[in-house]
């Protein structure tokens, strides 16, 4: 029994001839899976970067795309800390909001000068800055701007003409690298790198007074005119504003971003990460804990049907219980079905 399909050529991410060539020969074994048996460090984590290593034989029965590996390094320091973890350390990490890209790239800003006076402000704020995604953070703010302005900046850059159409984005981690070796985007002159860490961040400081006005004090990044979560209903735009108040599941402000254990995506309104999580102390397993949005319920009128949003978008877990005494104890509500009525 097996569970990856192989290919007889490995195709890559390009479209490939139709005439059989190309076809699956088989599956492979799931002993023949990459797999870790009895980690020596004592954990496993993931999440969705490439595990694989390169002696790996069996590449065409896995995937060709991966995150890059900032999550799942975060949380590999985390619990390779040596010090032992209790139920909340687990569920305060699933809200980790660390940027690992950032403590590669503010110190390049230490021994830079901007001439603008509030770009200099930002500047010196960054480089005192705890590097946490925090939705109440003016420099998470200044920061997740100027990361997505350095990435355009040097993806224009690097890109040719004729590819511009094709490739509008390259991973941050290939970004970080040619910050970081000032190489050929660069043309090997750390002086324009520098200049270019300096323009951009202004760039970033005039943009940001566009979208939210003069006052830096008035930055902070979760907020509905920047990092947020908007759940539309596929009704919303069709519908009167009332009912489209019942229907819809936000604004509230957001912290994190792609590239945190807390991964809130990289656009304004999140459009991705974990709605479901769960921790569960297996001596106990009344003591589990769950997120969950918008609600246990898909009808508009319960009130069930966005209860769970505002504690999931404030990191807030619920317990789930597993024993019928707990669960007959905190329901709320029970519908019987039964197919014999008529």
């Amino acid at each position: 029994m097996g569970i990856a399909p192989i290919r007889k050529k490995s195709s890559g991410l390009v479209p490939v001839p139709g005439d059989g060539s190309y076809e699956w020969e088989g599956y492979l074994p799931i002993k023949n899976l990459p797999h870790e048996f009895n980690p020596e460090q004592g954990f496993w984590a993931t999440a969705n970067q490439n595990l694989v290593t390169s002696a790996y034989e069996h590449t065409d029965a896995i995937g060709k795309e991966w995150a890059d590996p900032f999550r799942g390094n975060r949380i590999n320091e985390v619990l390779g800390s040596g010090r032992k973890f209790q139920q909340q350390d687990m569920m305060n990490l699933q809200f980790d909001y660390l940027s690992t890209p950032a403590r590669s790239l503010i110190p390049f800003l230490r021994n830079l000068k901007s001439e603008n006076p509030k770009a200099e402000e930002a500047r010196q704020k960054l480089v005192r800055w705890n590097l946490i995604l925090d939705k109440n953070s003016i420099e998470a703010a200044i920061y997740v701007d100027w990361e997505k302005r350095m990435s355009a900046g040097l993806v224009s850059k690097a890109v040719p003409d004729e590819g511009k159409e094709l490739i509008r984005s390259v991973p941050l981690s290939k970004i970080i690298n040619w910050i970081t070796t000032a190489g050929f985007v660069f043309k090997n002159s750390v002086q324009t790198r520098d200049q270019f860490l300096i323009t951009t961040l202004e760039e970033s400081i005039s943009a940001l007074e566009k979208k939210l006005g003069s006052d830096l004090n008035h930055w902070q990044y979760g907020q509905a005119a920047y990092h947020h979560v908007l759940i539309k209903h596929p009704f919303s735009n069709s519908v009167d504003d009332s009912t489209r108040r019942k229907l819809d599941a936000g604004t509230l402000p957001r912290g994190g971003y792609g590239a945190t254990v807390g991964m809130t995506s990289n656009s304004d309104n999140q459009q991705a990460g974990a709605s479901f999580r769960m921790v569960a102390d297996l001596s106990d397993w009344e003591k589990t804990m769950f997120t969950n949005t918008p609600g246990q319920s898909g009808n508009p009128e319960s009130p069930y049907y966005k209860n769970l949003f505002a504690p999931w978008a404030n990191d807030k877990h619920f317990p789930v219980y597993f024993s019928r005494e707990n669960v007959e104890k905190s329901a709320r509500e029970k519908i019987v079905l039964n197919p014999d009525s008529k």
